[in-house]
């Protein structure tokens, strides 16, 4: 019972290492970003620990475990892929694995050779060339890796886990793999549920995707490899397949030498190989399971080609490294209102995406959306988040593009012949007086100039000057601009002169940006004052009296003067 316990362990610790492994077999890459995107040509498979150093001998030792092939007794492999709850499917995270099968114990009652040599069987994990034995090993989280004998949970370690080459994995019970074998066996045998001629297995453990992909895609041009480096690897037919492949004890060989104390690489067992190659085919049991993946991101870019102002060499879609400023996963929009406000252009406009493999643009039958679908405000850099599925409805990568309305508010207007020149401002007869302004706006492309008057006694507007037209603008030459208005013939008193500038984009657009009166920015106080009175004309030798009046009102002075005009 002892020693068919201890198979059984052997059995099921073997499957689960090679669970683990075989996540990591993708489909391989073909091509990838850049100007001619090259042929993808990763490490070579290369192969170690699959032939005995010593010689091989086709009789075994140790504990025979045989695989069952009954209905529902076969391997049997499922996957999960969950990321690291942030709102992109492919970051971070865990592949997660469950397999089990059955097997049996064949020679339960050979104890010495049991607990001398361990479990007789191989597991060969094969990856794909894209993913390197080291990443895999490195990426297992050990510290909640289980084998369930007949229900026993057994911590799995590294030390039953050897690389087997560039690509690939070997997975071993042997006594020379783990120190705590003994142990185990006992535990598990002391469990009513086991039975050496069905002993079920279960192997539930978990790889880190960060972990595995921390150092990106070897074909990854972008910036510091952002797009593949802790995402789920890429695959050109966006499925990851895997596969666990076990030799039972009648499908391997073991090293002519044994002693583990002598020569410690001695005694393992190793698959039985045709013409020096592995043959799974023909000698092992397999089991293969795929997970979801992806082969496409979103890559904003004008489809006008307006704002794709930047030649950036780390990427290149069907052939054309033109983008909008910025670097992969990291595009800036600084846009104008000349076409509106960013949510008023057409709302695919900066919709793109990106084969990885070929750089080959695939937008058409791609369901892309953002949000928000606004800016925070005008000269406010706002985060416009991609995200979306490809033509064929795989999830890809959401990707924040920086917008930025920008528009300078540096309008001014000032009337330039209204300067005071008396103690009541600017003295004016009952007539009409021509006004001008100059004015300035970098952005303004057609607008307007308005005028109003205050009366000074109460501070309110004038009767029929609320808000009056003082000139349109149909260009602007850069710089300071001249306007002219004429002011027609006013009651005598004394008004104060309203004047604000009008951008017709900042009005239709951003009404709360457009420019103010004059008295909503400084107060009515400090506007032009004008004074109208009804002042007499003088000829030179004219001799005048009552010629003051009160400027409030137009009414004559109490003080009595006389003056005269001598001719010169």
């Amino acid at each position: 019972m002892l020693l068919q316990n201890k198979f059984s362990f052997f059995c099921s610790f073997f499957f689960t290492s090679f669970f683990v492994l075989s996540i990591f077999t993708f489909s391989p890459s073909t091509e990838a970003v850049g100007a001619t995107p090259p042929t993808i040509s990763y490490d070579p498979y290369t192969y170690e620990n699959i032939v005995p150093p010593n010689g091989g001998r086709s009789a075994v030792n140790g504990g025979k475990l045989v695989q069952l092939t009954g209905a529902n007794q076969l391997p049997k492999l499922t996957a999960t892929y969950l990321n690291d709850g942030s709102n992109d499917p492919w970051k971070g995270g865990t592949v997660r694995f469950h397999w089990e099968s059955h097997v049996k114990l064949t020679n339960v009652l050979d104890l010495v050779n049991i607990t001398a040599q361990g479990f007789a069987f191989v597991a060969i994990i094969n990856l794909p060339e894209h993913v390197s034995s080291s990443d895999v090993l490195k990426a297992i989280d050990w510290n909640n890796a289980y084998l369930y004998i007949a229900g026993a949970p057994i911590k799995v370690t590294s030390g039953s886990l050897l690389s087997a080459g560039s690509h690939t994995l070997r997975f071993g019970m042997g006594s020379w793999d783990t120190n705590t074998l003994l142990a185990d066996i006992i535990a598990i045998i002391t469990r009513g549920e086991f039975n050496v001629d069905d002993i079920p297995l279960q192997f539930d453990i978990t790889a880190n995707v960060a972990k595995m992909t921390e150092n990106g895609d070897k074909y990854d041009t972008s910036p510091n490899k952002i797009l593949t480096k802790g995402r789920l690897q890429p695959s050109v037919s966006k499925k990851a397949v895997f596969s666990v492949d076990f030799y039972d004890s009648n499908n391997i060989i073991q090293d002519r030498m044994f002693n583990s104390i002598l020569a410690p690489a001695a005694g393992r067992f190793y698959p039985k190989l045709t013409g020096g190659n592995l043959n799974p085919g023909v000698y092992a049991f397999s089991a293969s399971a795929e997970i979801n993946t992806w082969n496409s991101y979103i890559s904003p870019s004008d489809s006008t080609g307006k704002y794709n102002t930047f030649a950036d060499t780390t990427e290149y879609v069907d052939g054309n490294n033109q983008n909008l400023p910025g670097s992969t996963n990291s595009r800036t929009l600084t846009m104008g209102l000349s076409e509106g406000r960013f949510d008023q252009l057409p709302f695919s406009r900066f919709d793109r995406v990106v084969n990885y493999f070929t750089g080959k643009n695939v937008t058409q039958g791609a369901t892309l959306t953002h949000t928000p679908a606004s800016t925070s405000g005008l000269n406010q850099t706002a985060n416009i988040v991609y995200s979306g599925k490809d033509a064929q409805g795989g999830l890809l990568s959401p990707v924040a593009l920086k917008v930025l309305e920008q528009y300078k508010l540096d309008g001014t207007v000032l009337p330039t012949n209204l300067t005071a020149d008396s103690q009541w401002g600017k003295l004016l007869s009952s007539a009409s007086y021509q006004v001008t302004a100059n004015w300035s706006a970098t952005e303004l492309k057609k607008g307007s100039i308005h005028s109003r008057l205050y009366s000074k006694g109460t501070q309110k507007l004038a009767t029929g000057w609320t808000d009056q037209l003082f000139q349109t603008i149909q260009s602007n030459n850069g710089g300071v601009n001249t306007a002219t208005s004429t002011l027609t013939a006013l009651a005598s008193g004394q008004y104060y002169f309203d004047y604000r500038l009008v951008d017709d984009v900042l009005t239709n657009m951003y009404p709360s940006f457009a420019y103010k009166w004059q008295s909503e920015q400084a107060g009515i106080t400090t506007l032009p004052q004008i004074t109208v009175a009804n002042f007499p004309s003088v000829s030179a030798d004219s001799q005048l009296k009552n010629l003051s009046r009160q400027p409030e009102t137009g009414d004559p002075c109490l003080l009595y003067q006389e003056i005269r005009f001598k001719k010169m």
